[in-house]
């Protein structure tokens, strides 16, 4: 009789469960409807790809599915809906909403590093700060700065991918390259000299 009573209160808690998540995501799932993803498992959706994984493996798994279904698809982390964008177009039209301010959960992985700055802060934080520097990033003014950006960017890209072959299945770190990349970009431009940091990444990392 306990054994029954146990699996009957058992199958209660599961289908009020079920009720309550399906009344509480039925938005989410209405509105994402006709965005592709890929198979979801009962409650944990797709996190079975990502969950324990090293962040190489992650991305490379990311763009599998991305390869499969689309530059635009959805991925349900347990309850949390992301949808996943690898279209320009689409990229640019979000970011530049001043209704989507609020950042997602992920920015918070970046606060030890980049601390709650522009890109980090959101809401009425970030809408002040961003109103506050806008003038000094207008477009005019950065026109002066396209070829070092440009040519630091290849630098940094062809770094990245050299350090992709070496390390495929181990992963490295980009904080020391985006560092580097950061440094040349300023001497190249502010200080009017280009001192090749990424060429010197050795020695910079005695010097630390």
């Amino acid at each position: 009789m306990f054994l029954t009573l146990g699996l009957l209160a058992i199958a209660t808690v599961l289908t009020i469960a079920a009720l309550i998540y399906k009344l509480k995501f039925k938005y989410l799932i209405d509105v994402t409807r006709d965005i592709p993803s890929a198979p979801t498992l009962p409650i944990i959706g797709h996190a079975h790809y990502f969950v324990n994984k090293p962040p190489h493996v992650q991305i490379q798994k990311l763009n599998e599915l991305l390869e499969i279904y689309g530059n635009t698809m959805k991925v349900w982390l347990g309850t949390e809906l992301n949808v996943i964008m690898g279209d320009v177009q689409d990229v640019e039209a979000v970011l530049g909403s001043m209704t989507f301010i609020e950042k997602a959960g992920e920015y918070k992985r970046l606060e030890p590093w980049l601390k709650e700055g522009l890109l980090v802060s959101g809401g009425r934080k970030w809408h002040k700060r961003r109103k506050a520097i806008t003038p000094a990033f207008h477009f005019k003014i950065l026109d002066q700065f396209i070829e070092v950006f440009e040519r630091e960017s290849r630098a940094l890209v062809a770094n990245l991918e050299r350090e992709c072959r070496l390390q495929s299945n181990n992963g490295f770190n980009l904080y020391d390259w985006i560092n580097l990349c950061t440094l040349d970009t300023i001497c190249g431009k502010v200080l009017c000299f280009y001192v090749l940091c990424t060429k010197i990444r050795g020695i910079l990392k005695t010097i630390n």
